[in-house]
């Protein structure tokens, strides 16, 4: 896979002011308080303001990777199997193995912060703002520019001694593995007796096997109508008493139109899967859905295959474009800029809508409950658009830079 990057599109620039008034439509607190786990997330973290997942993501790569380390440093103390499996993991560098992925994120982390400040320091309301003349190299001639989402890379042991009447390996995570022995007085035994429920002969033949499998996913040409959700596979590493001979990898890109609603599913299917070849799933961005990328792996060993790996993505929603729901919270109220519930939230005409009022009786409540705010500086935005059937309600409301509502999240519901 060549080095994706950001393209992050800025399209035009339209403004907004508003404040509260008495009317109220509980429906949308409803759909606004749909995603307590969102919330709850933002809300316990430190980061405030534009929230760039670039950075979630890159703190999450380093805390797996310091695991994996502390759980084959584990291994290294113990005896019988355990110690096979250290010898087959001690000499991996995983760093290297996604050193490129993460080169991208900070890449595109750097692109990110550089826009927001350009866009906070020299904008201007009759221009329109828009990075299109950057230069990023593609992840294939297919597209001119990408935007990754997440990589995650993941050990899995087969134990291949396993006996079962469907001939199916059982595999387990690494992680999974460490944490069960800790919870043990002895290991091995104890461990497959505890997990899969049968008693193990372990001076058997065949032993134990492991591969590494990276998972990513990424949107090609986002920002535009020709924007894709791509998911890639890649078995990096192998090693054991036996290799497999092949593997079989089932993508899943599913959509689904509101949080609570029912999945659609889109798969394809690989077989005969050989290491180091990178596979993927491509679905073409027409419409505003909550997307989930899943895959499958099954390993294939001469006498048997293991039992389904599988790995699933945080869900987020993306608007048709490709464009992910932009994460904010208040630095000063810690309010969040709540995820919609829904993607195919109807407009509203618009004399059925609710009429815009002037901004002053929201700005004075804000001041007198947090602080004041240099209001030159931000507008006030419905978190539930008016266009959408939003209130003037408070509690639809959140103060944003003038720059980054205009920049960044208008253009999102643009293309809603």
């Amino acid at each position: 896979m060549k080095r994706p990057f950001l393209m992050f599109l800025i399209l035009f620039v339209l403004s907004f002011s508003f404040s509260p008034s008495a009317s109220f439509s509980k429906s949308i607190y409803e759909d606004l308080e749909d995603d307590e786990d969102y919330i709850k997330l933002l809300e316990e973290s430190n980061l405030t303001g534009f929230i760039i997942e670039e950075e979630i993501n890159l703190n999450k790569i380093d805390l797996q990777l310091e695991k994996l380390e502390q759980d084959i440093e584990k291994l290294s103390t113990l005896n019988g199997q355990e110690q096979d499996i250290y010898e087959h993991l001690k000499d991996i560098d995983f760093h290297e193995i996604i050193e490129e992925e993460v080169e991208i994120l900070e890449e595109q982390l750097v692109i990110k912060r550089d826009l927001l400040d350009s866009i906070e320091e020299s904008y201007d309301e009759n221009s329109e703002l828009t990075i299109d003349d950057l230069e990023f190299p593609s992840i294939s001639d297919k597209y001119d520019t990408t935007e990754l989402l997440d990589v995650e890379v993941s050990v899995y042991v087969v134990d291949l001694d396993s006996e079962s009447e469907s001939e199916e390996f059982d595999v387990y995570e690494l992680s999974d593995y460490v944490e069960e022995i800790d919870q043990t007085e002895s290991s091995t035994a104890l461990f497959f007796d505890k997990l899969f429920g049968v008693q193990k002969a372990h001076a058997s033949n065949k032993g134990l096997g492991v591969f590494t499998v990276v998972h990513s996913s990424f949107v090609g040409n986002p920002n535009t109508k020709k924007a894709d959700f791509v998911q890639a596979v890649k078995v990096t590493k192998e090693s054991g008493n036996l290799r497999p001979k092949h593997y079989t990898v089932t993508f899943n890109n599913r959509i689904k139109t509101s949080k609570t609603g029912n999945w659609t599913n889109n798969k394809k299917t690989y077989s005969s899967v050989k290491k180091n070849r990178e596979v993927t799933n491509i679905s073409r961005v027409s419409s505003t859905r909550f997307r989930q990328a899943t895959v499958n792996v099954k390993g294939h060993y001469k006498g048997g295959e293991t039992k389904t790996v599988s790995k699933s993505n945080t869900t987020y929603l993306y608007n048709k474009k490709g464009v992910r729901y932009p994460s904010y919270k208040d630095p000063i109220s810690k309010k969040v800029m709540t995820i919609p519930s829904s993607a195919v939230w109807p407009e509203v005409p618009k004399p059925d809508r609710t009429k815009r009022q002037g901004r002053s009786k929201y700005t004075k409540w804000y001041d007198s409950t947090y602080k004041p705010l240099i209001w030159r500086e931000y507008e006030v935005h419905h978190i539930k658009p008016l266009a959408y059937g939003g209130s003037n309600d408070k509690r639809n409301l959140i103060p944003l830079k003038r720059s980054y509502h205009r920049s960044v999240v208008t253009p999102w519901w643009n293309a809603y």
